[in-house]
């Protein structure tokens, strides 16, 4: 049951025990006014009186019944409710006055705070998806330069100075990078030699799949990594280093150290 069934539900019980306390009001006032009458006549004796005061006596016990519906139809709707567990109203807030009537929201409130919540989900939305786009212009410029198959490696056989655009590269390693789209290619074989440097893969969003050299599984003895894609079904062979992405496009970094402080 949503919140408007509930609402609806609660306001036909609330008319339905005003309605019967109507008609027991209406009720009572007509026995009132019956006996009223009754005790300004002149006394009488006879069947007719006996039923008069039987009436009288009904009166009386349908207005102590009424009374008593009323205090705990009044007691229903005055029960003491601490005012900290209460919604506050008005609220003041950074995105301005929200103001509430028994703890609903007001028309003007629920505008307010729907477009301040496609507003933070819109930037939420950009903010997790830089890393995306930040690994998507990577693998657009190893294609322009040339690199558009999994097995085809860029190798930077300079060290880096400041022409290069990347935020974190370092200037005294060589590196060798690839994009590998594992559903245009299928899992792919890394073979890694002893003493190289350390290496990683990320995913489409930068997230870590496997590292490789020292940090990673062969701890600089090199060997043979196996990155799947995220429907792989089959074992991993023996001899390999399995990793499994969570996306199909992957960038693959490895490092190389100097020799002699050469490349």
């Amino acid at each position: 049951m949503n919140l408007s069934s509930v609402a609806l539900y609660s306001s036909l019980i609330a008319f339905h025990d005003l309605s019967m306390m109507w008609i027991r009001c209406s009720w009572s006032l007509g026995l009132v006014l019956f006996s009223t009458a009754c005790s300004q006549a002149k006394p009488a004796s006879g069947p007719e009186c006996t039923a008069k005061k039987s009436q009288i006596e009904v009166t009386r016990a349908v207005d102590a019944r009424h009374q008593s519906d009323v205090k705990s139809l009044q007691a229903k709707f005055k029960t003491k409710v601490p005012s900290d567990t209460l919604t506050p109203s008005p609220v003041e807030t950074r995105i301005g006055r929200l103001e509430f009537f028994d703890g609903f929201p007001t028309k003007d409130t629920v505008h307010r705070t729907l477009e301040y919540l496609y507003l933070s989900r819109a930037v939420e939305a950009f903010l997790l998806f830089v890393p995306a786009a930040s690994l998507e212009s990577m693998r657009a410029s190893h294609a322009v330069v040339g690199a558009h198959e999994s097995h085809q490696v860029i190798l930077v056989d300079e060290l880096l100075d400041s022409t290069p655009l990347f935020l974190t590269g370092n200037t005294d390693t060589v590196y060798a990078s690839a994009i590998l789209d594992l559903e245009k290619s299928g899992p792919m074989v890394i073979e890694v030699p002893p003493q190289c440097g350390p290496g990683t893969v990320n995913d489409a969003f930068f997230r870590f799949v496997i590292d490789m050299g020292a940090p990673g599984p062969d701890r600089g003895a090199g060997g043979k990594y196996l990155v799947v894609p995220p429907d792989f079904k089959g074992e991993a062979p023996e001899g390999y280093f399995m990793s499994r992405s969570a996306s199909y496009i992957n960038w693959l970094i490895l490092r190389g150290f100097l020799v002699d402080g050469k490349p």
